[in-house]
């Protein structure tokens, strides 16, 4: 049976060689398989050939054949090998006809080496690291997508090449819509075959079918296959990349704004490898400029900046910092402070080096220790005055009272009622003359005792301060409500007087019921709060801060005794150890007084001003 016209139409375009076999006989041969059998020494026709007369072993049928390749002998003089392959078959039919494909046995093993890179290399394209897409700008579809980009548009790799770059919102996103996509590839790929066979890459924000934005880089080519132009696009989600720099870009201008110079030192090389804006303006230099120079010869040799940089490695992670005295132009003096630190960074060290002008910080420390100098001085005359005013003004006090009541006894019966007032008055002035007195130099000594190092426990010192107002307790049938106290760095008898003077408070202020006292504390972070609270008088809001002024009394003295020192005290010793005072009341409800104590004191060195 002779093959059909479209099986020979096909077989003579081909370029492989092809045979078509009936039975056991050649029925059909093209001009490539003429060329190959010739090639192999057979110079007669192969049409109406036997198999047998071709190779050994013959295939006498297709099933014999396979599907797959087999390798056979040729019966001729150069003993060639061909490869044979059964493309169609009819089977079941008497007279079917079979198309066979034959090469050379070399020909064979090179189509399939080839064969098997193109599959590597599909396997490799299909999940690059890249979305790779190939685009038919005329027919407007997709020839190709690669796993990555159906996982970068968050669609299968089906969907993807169904809905097409119109549909699919691969392109940059603005006015969507299939019409204003076809638009925009269209433009889109002129400007890229413009370019060939140079590449085009560009950045735009990308919208998803699901609505999510991403940041994206095109790298687009245009390439020609089968006179056919088409457009392959490498696309990258470049969102975290961009958002990276766009954090390191603020860090850098951050930190060329800020006020300090700073310098990165490669300490191998002694060059830098990058300086800040205001060590430009410091060194009045260009970056460039200043980069060129480097940081030897400024104020060191080589071998002396080697040195310092294995110092401040040797002291990594901890810094090193010193002070140096310059002078300007001008002649006027001012101070930097240098700051090396060691970092890592890919396995080698670097230096960090921070410099700041801090002659304005240094001339406002002198300030304040000068200012605290002259504190110390006026308290310790404060102190001075308090002793002088209790010795010296006391004894006057005492011989004017002593003498007043000698003439009262000596001379009483002589004098009139009006007399005898008025010199009640002499020995009533006199008597609160002292107390007062007594009370200037009590408010000058409150906090002023040798400090203990070490923390006190506050219990110890509440337990003092009941101790001495045991007798008031039980006079006034108080009960006194406390919870565990914590230990603070304090001065313990400053502790016991604060404590003594909240209490006896309480204790002289108390209502028409039995005086209830309770003393708490409670854990703040940084600080503890105390409260000492009563079920007393109270104190009216607008007499909050009148009450800690000394001598300020908010009653007669008649109804209840005191100087208005107390509370005054109290305030003194509390922010002397860096805390607040404060209370909550209302008049007839009770009083709550607050303090807040940190739990670390912070000590501050006295420094001597200069002279």
């Amino acid at each position: 049976m002779a093959p059909s016209v479209k099986s020979q139409d096909i077989m003579e375009l081909s370029r492989e060689a092809f045979l078509t076999v009936c039975g056991s006989r050649v029925t059909g041969a093209n001009q490539a398989a003429c060329s190959l059998f010739k090639a192999c020494g057979r110079h007669h026709a192969l049409v109406g050939a036997s198999l047998d007369e071709l190779w050994e072993p013959a295939a006498a049928a297709g099933g014999d054949l396979g599907v797959g390749p087999r390798c056979v002998r040729v019966r001729t003089s150069t003993d060639a090998q061909v490869f044979l392959e059964l493309v169609q078959s009819c089977p079941g039919t008497p007279d079917a006809e079979y198309a066979i494909r034959v090469a050379r046995a070399g020909q064979q093993q090179d189509r399939m080496t080839t064969q098997r890179q193109l599959e590597i290399l599909q396997a490799a394209v299909d999940d690059a690291g890249e979305a790779v897409v190939v685009v038919d700008v005329e027919e407007l579809r997709y020839e190709y997508v690669n796993n990555t980009a159906a996982r970068l548009f968050h669609l299968s790799r089906e969907e993807l090449m169904r809905l097409g770059p119109r549909e699919s919102l691969v392109w940059p996103a603005g006015p969507t819509g299939p019409t204003e996509n076809a638009t925009r590839l269209r433009q889109t790929a002129q400007r890229v075959f413009d370019r060939h066979p140079e590449a085009t890459t560009e950045e735009s924000e990308v919208t998803r079918l699901d609505g999510t934005l991403f940041r994206a880089e095109f790298t687009r080519r245009a390439v020609s296959a089968g006179g056919h132009w088409l457009m392959v696009s490498l696309i990258r989600d470049v969102t975290e990349r961009r958002a990276t720099q766009a954090r390191l870009e603020l860090f850098k201008r951050a930190l060329d704004d800020a006020d300090e110079a700073i310098y990165l030192v490669d300490p191998r090389r002694l060059a830098f490898v990058d300086v800040n804006e205001r060590a430009c303006r410091n060194t009045h230099f260009s970056r460039e400029e200043l980069m060129r120079r480097g940081p030897v010869g400024w104020d060191f040799s080589a071998e002396e900046l080697r040195a310092r940089y294995a110092e401040a490695i040797a002291a990594y992670p901890g810094s090193i910092k010193e002070d140096v005295q310059r002078t300007r132009e001008g002649g006027a003096p001012y101070i930097l402070e240098s700051v090396r630190r060691a970092i890592r960074s890919e396995g080698e060290w670097l230096i960090i080096i921070h410099i700041r002008d801090i002659t304005e910080r240094v001339v406002a420390e002198r300030e304040v220790q000068r200012k605290i100098a002259e504190l110390a001085r006026s308290n310790e005359d404060l102190e001075q005055f308090g002793y002088v005013t209790s010795h010296d003004l006391s004894e006057p006090l005492r011989m004017m009272a002593s003498y007043s009541q000698l003439l009262n006894r000596r001379y009483g019966d002589r004098l009139d009622n009006d007399a005898r007032e008025f010199m009640g008055f002499i020995l009533e002035g006199s008597k609160r003359m002292k107390l007062l007195i007594d009370a200037l130099l009590a408010y000058s000594r409150a906090g002023r005792g040798p400090a203990r190092k070490g923390p006190i426990a506050l219990d110890r010192a509440l337990d003092d301060a009941l101790a001495n107002l045991a007798h008031a307790v039980r006079d006034a049938g108080a009960s006194i409500e406390r919870e565990p106290l914590p230990n603070l760095e304090a001065e313990p008898v400053a502790m016991m007087q604060l404590f003594q003077n909240l209490v006896g408070n309480a204790l002289k202020f108390r209502g028409p019921d039995a005086p209830v006292i309770r003393i708490q504390a409670a854990d703040m972070g940084e600080e503890w709060h105390i409260s000492v609270s009563d079920n007393g008088i109270g104190i009216a809001p607008e007499h909050f801060k009148r009450i800690f002024i000394v001598f300020q009394r908010l009653h007669d003295r008649n109804r209840y005794e005191g100087t208005g020192i107390g509370l005054s005290i109290c305030k003194k010793i509390v922010e002397r150890h860096g805390g607040r005072i404060w209370l909550e009341s209302q008049p007839g409800a009770g009083t709550t007084f607050r303090l807040a104590l940190p739990k670390r004191q912070a000590v501050l060195a006295f420094v001597p001003p200069e002279d």
